[in-house]
Formats: structure tokens, sequence, C-alpha cells
């Protein structure tokens, strides 16, 4: 069930000073306890992933971001994150457009960055290089410690910030524009995966279906993915099996057959490789 987030406060910390609000604002893995539900707010984020791993979901489609990894949620786009927080770190500055200046080299970039960059507010990541890493790491710490202080002129300050990173976040997207040319190929691939997960796939046909060679298809959608297209399909076909065992509708056997498994030892390996348990196991605990 999606979550419309117009309780903003929940993810958006809306503080106020001097009877004015604060339309951003910086938050870390720390601060923030994330739901797995799916939900939408009505401003933008940027997270970017200091330490660890994590998944994200945005409108159905996983990504898998590590270390070095930016993505970016326009307003009104359904998405849910799957994090442990032990092992996992990262920034998240939200704000809303009335934040921005509004001069055009601002609304350039943020054009270029949520229309080009997340069409449809899909597979909006971003991976960095080292160089770029220590920047980001630098921006957004000194955001937090702006926006945590609240001292005379950090609106002013962040704006700032924000602008920087973005730029740098613009300047990675030239860098990588090419790769991202391949976005459509790969959502392309991912919705026949959706739809046809209980068949036999192979990345040679999926990569003739959208005009690529096979080595570049495995390249695009491991970069778009952050998997590569065996772990994704794998994952894509344990889920559905799961939810079909929770039902308690079919057999087991016919769990194999419908989720694209030939027979039951192939369809456990995956199983257990995914969940850690037996698919019996899983039933017994559901």
């Amino acid at each position: 069930m999606t979550t419309n987030a117009n309780a903003s406060a929940r993810f958006l910390s809306m503080r106020t000073y001097t009877d004015k609000t604060v339309s951003c604002s910086v938050s870390t893995s720390e601060d923030l306890t994330l739901t797995q539900k799916d939900h939408y707010h009505n401003f933008y984020q940027i997270y970017y992933i200091t330490r660890g791993s994590l998944m994200h979901s945005v409108n159905g489609h996983f990504v898998r971001l590590t270390r070095g990894d930016c993505f970016i949620i326009p307003p009104a786009v359904t998405h849910r994150i799957e994090t442990d927080p032990a092992t996992s770190g990262f920034y998240s500055f939200s704000f809303y457009d009335t934040f921005l200046l509004k001069d055009e080299m601002q609304q350039s970039i943020i054009q270029r960055l949520f229309s080009d960059l997340t069409p449809n507010g899909i597979l909006g990541r971003l991976t960095l290089t080292p160089e770029e890493t220590i920047r980001m790491d630098g921006l957004m710490r000194f955001a937090k410690e702006e926006f945590d202080g609240a001292q005379l002129g950090f609106e002013c300050i962040l704006s700032a910030i924000l602008t920087s990173i973005l730029v740098l976040l613009a300047r990675a997207y030239e860098r990588e524009e090419c790769d991202f040319k391949h976005n459509n190929a790969v959502l392309t691939s991912i919705e026949y995966i959706k739809q046809h997960y209980s068949e036999p796939l192979l990345a040679r046909d999926l990569a003739n279906r959208v005009f690529l060679s096979e080595a570049t298809f495995y390249r695009v959608f491991k970069r778009a993915t952050g998997q590569s297209f065996k772990s994704y399909l794998t994952m894509v076909r344990i889920r559905s099996a799961c939810s079909l065992l929770k039902k308690r509708a079919i057999p087991i056997t016919q769990v194999t057959y419908q989720c694209g498994y030939g027979n039951y030892s192939s369809f456990y390996r995956a199983f257990y490789q995914q969940m850690q348990m037996s698919p019996i196991q899983y039933l017994q605990e559901t």
C-alpha cells in the first residue's frame, strides 16, 4: 500500500526559526527511521551512500546502491528503501523547489537532473568517481553541520551547498551520459523480465530485443540496477515465489514451475541463496 508522505515531517524535519519555516532538511542514516513501505512526498530528495549498501525501489524497479552512489527522487514518485542501519550509511538532502535560487543556470541544472537523469523518476542512480566522492563527503558533512547548527545565515549557506551538490551531480551525469542513454533499453528489459520471468530467459535474447550486443547489455544492466542480469532475474523470481507461498493456494512444485524453474532442485538452491532458508521453512515461518 502506498503511503502519501504529506506528513512531510516524517522525512523532512521542517523546523521554524524566528517565525520562518526552513524548506530543506539534511539528515543521515542515524537520524532517519526508514519505512519499508512504498511512499511518496511533495519535495525533492538526494541520497548519497557513504558506506555499506541499500536496496532502493522506485515504482517497483529495484536498484542496489553502494558507497559513492547517489540517487534523486523527484516529488510524487513512489519509492521505498530497504537497508540495515547497522551496516549502511547515507546522507539525505531534502528540499522544496522554492528553496532554490531561480537563476537560469540553476534551473537548467535542475531540469537536466530531474528530467533527463530520472525519466519518470526511475533509475535515478549516479556512481561518483573517487575524486567526486571526496568532494561529496565534504559537501554533505558541511550541509549537515549547518543544518544542525542553525546559526545566522545558515539557509544561505545550505542553498549554496545544494547548488554545489547539483553541479557536482550534473558533471557526473555529463561524464556518464553515454551510459544513461541506455536506460530505456534497461527499463524495457526490466519490464520484460517482470512480465515473462516464468519463461526461460537468456541475456542474449533480451540484448537482441533492445538492439544491444550481449556484452554491452551485461554492462549497462549491471550499471543501472547494481546487479547482474542473472541476479536480478533470480530476485524477481524468488520474490514472486514468496508471494505465492504466502497465499498457500498452490503446491510448492507448481510454484517452482510458475516462477521459471525447470525442477525443484534449481528452485531450492535459488530460494535458499536469496532467503537463507528453504521454501518449506519459509512456509512454516509465514
